[in-house]
């Protein structure tokens, strides 16, 4: 995630946590309202005339999207991944991998 005032917004970390600053938040909404328009219209094309769609969806039950029911997880594993890294276990320049999870509130 980039900024122009700040080049590495949500530096190490994978996802948002409560130590995140308002600016890495804002970036996933943007970013999450983009790519979720994508899949759908990307989705659509693929739907017959008449047909339906099913969608699953996992909610929070708070407004805060650094509650820890929704990101605590992604603290962990974004620690254990710096673990990897650091122990040399996984070279930095391998490490690189894209998560899709959405939780919406209410």
């Amino acid at each position: 995630m980039n900024d122009k005032s700040n080049p590495l917004v949500n530096k190490g970390k994978i996802y948002i946590s409560k130590t995140s600053p308002a600016a890495a938040i804002e970036a996933y909404q943007i970013q999450f309202q983009k790519d979720f328009f994508s899949f759908l219209m990307a989705r659509s094309k693929e739907v017959v005339p008449g047909g339906r769609m099913v969608f699953t969806l996992k909610a929070r039950r708070f407004a805060d999207p650094t509650a820890d029911e929704s990101c605590l997880i992604w603290d962990y594993l974004g620690q254990a991944l710096q673990d990897l890294v650091l122990k040399v276990l996984v070279g930095l320049p391998s490490l690189f991998f894209s998560i899709f999870f959405i939780i919406k509130f209410k």
